[in-house]
């Protein structure tokens, strides 16, 4: 069960958490929500300028991969991961960003969101390719971000920008399966797709 911070604010679950304590030995206060909010934002910061100065630390060229998606409560976010062999040889895969959009989701948009992290975290120079799927924003993200790197003198080229093959093979299968579903429902669901045990 997802809950907001602010459940600990919830009277019923200040009387649970005091029934629970005074069964207890342990002496331990419920924070205000805030606190746990403050917390997070501060543990975050300190991760982030910490995987700045190990970005710094490395010579490697960099992989991304990208996605966005909107969560149950309709706030956008677009994810951003970093992949790359370390000096000691060993592949590593960060979630480098995790951003909200608040924009409609165009290529342009997408473009400066990608740039402002990658370049936050000094890597827009180390750029090797950017995965994505085959949404028209995404094939318009790449051109645009081409441009904006080519305007602060970085070599970019579209080739860099790659085709998710899991996002490729789930839409040859979901139009195979939209293919041939009409062909089951006219016949009966309880009729089985031959080879399909």
């Amino acid at each position: 069960m997802n809950q907001p911070f602010t459940v600990v604010d919830c009277v019923w679950f200040q009387d649970i958490f005091n029934f629970l304590k005074s069964n207890s030995l342990t002496k331990f206060k419920v924070k205000h929500s805030t606190w746990f909010t403050d917390h997070c934002m501060s543990m975050y910061q300190i991760r982030r300028n910490n995987m700045i100065s190990y970005f710094k630390n490395i010579s490697a060229r960099v992989s991304f991969t990208t996605d966005c998606w909107t969560s149950p409560n309709m706030i956008a976010f677009m994810g951003i991961t970093a992949h790359f062999v370390d000096d000691e040889f060993k592949l590593k895969n960060l979630l480098l960003d995790f951003i909200p959009l608040e924009k409609k989701h165009t290529g342009e948009y997408l473009a400066d969101k990608v740039l402002t992290s990658v370049t936050e975290f000094g890597l827009e120079e180390r750029i090797s390719s950017i995965t994505l799927d085959n949404a028209s924003n995404c094939v318009k993200m790449i051109k645009e971000l081409k441009i904006l790197l080519l305007s602060k003198g970085i070599p970019f080229s579209e080739k860099q920008g790659l085709r998710c093959f899991d996002h490729i093979l789930n839409l040859a299968v979901q139009a195979f399966i939209s293919d041939i579903e009409p062909k089951r429902k006219s016949k009966g669901a309880a009729v089985p797709l031959e080879g399909v045990s």
